[in-house]
């Protein structure tokens, strides 16, 4: 409830955007968001291997 007080108190302010963009700012730079960029980072770039047998993002490719 209090967020929402607080949204609507800010929409009628002249310097709105200045005030969003510096709340935007603060949760881009928090580390919850650092930390996930960080692990994101360490992530293969390359394809996967032609014997990995794996179908990507949709699991593994079941052999009967």
């Amino acid at each position: 409830m209090q967020e929402a007080k607080e949204v609507i108190k800010d929409t009628g302010c002249a310097d709105y955007k200045e005030k969003m963009l510096a709340k935007l700012n603060d949760l881009h730079n928090h580390e919850m968001w650092l930390a996930g960029a960080a692990v994101r980072s360490l992530r293969p770039h390359e394809a996967a291997k032609g014997n990995a047998q794996s179908a990507g993002w949709g699991g593994r490719k079941v052999v009967k």
